[in-house]
């Protein structure tokens, strides 16, 4: 239930990001709105639902942004790893890492990103040319993550809660007295 309503937040910030912050927003400056709910299942959740949310969301943003294909799915998926890898060696849940493990994610889309756009035109003024994009996303990043991290460590929280209240009061009325 909870990997389930993670997927529903994952389905519409896809929607919002690809959509209608491109259609109606101009929102360029941001980061990827997806960064943080990959570490949240980097951090908090299984390896198999870390697996299947990169593959799928990365194949939706592929998809729907227009980037070349498997870019996002290569980007989430080496996210999710990282982040894996990294709470084996540091407590990554810690709130005062949080802003440093939020800006590397991003510092590291962008790379990936910027890597893959500068082979595939042979043109690699793009490093310098978003630069001022990179810096501002990164401190942004590291101001806000946290703070998106720990809505949804609330979120599933609050879910968690709902359903072993929902158990218990469907158990109570199956007693006897």
């Amino acid at each position: 239930m909870v990997s389930l309503s993670l997927f529903i937040i994952s389905f519409f910030i896809v929607i919002f990001q690809t959509v209608i912050s491109t259609g109606f927003l101009n929102l360029d400056q941001f980061y990827d709105l997806l960064i943080p709910v990959f570490l949240y299942i980097g951090l908090y959740r299984s390896v198999a639902e870390g697996v299947f949310f990169s593959v799928f969301f990365g194949f939706m943003m592929d998809s729907y942004s227009g980037a070349p294909f498997g870019l996002y799915i290569s980007i989430y998926f080496w996210l999710f790893i990282g982040i894996k890898k990294l709470v084996l060696f540091l407590h990554a849940g810690n709130f005062v890492l949080l802003p440093f493990i939020m800006s590397g994610a991003v510092l590291f889309e962008n790379l990936f990103f910027s890597l893959v756009i500068a082979f595939m035109e042979y043109n690699y003024s793009v490093f310098v040319s978003g630069l001022n994009r990179v810096v501002f996303q990164i401190i942004f990043a590291a101001g806000t993550g946290p703070f998106f991290l720990l809505l949804l460590g609330r979120y599933e929280k609050i879910i968690s809660e709902f359903i072993i209240d929902r158990k218990l009061n469907r158990d109570e009325k199956h007693v006897l007295y």
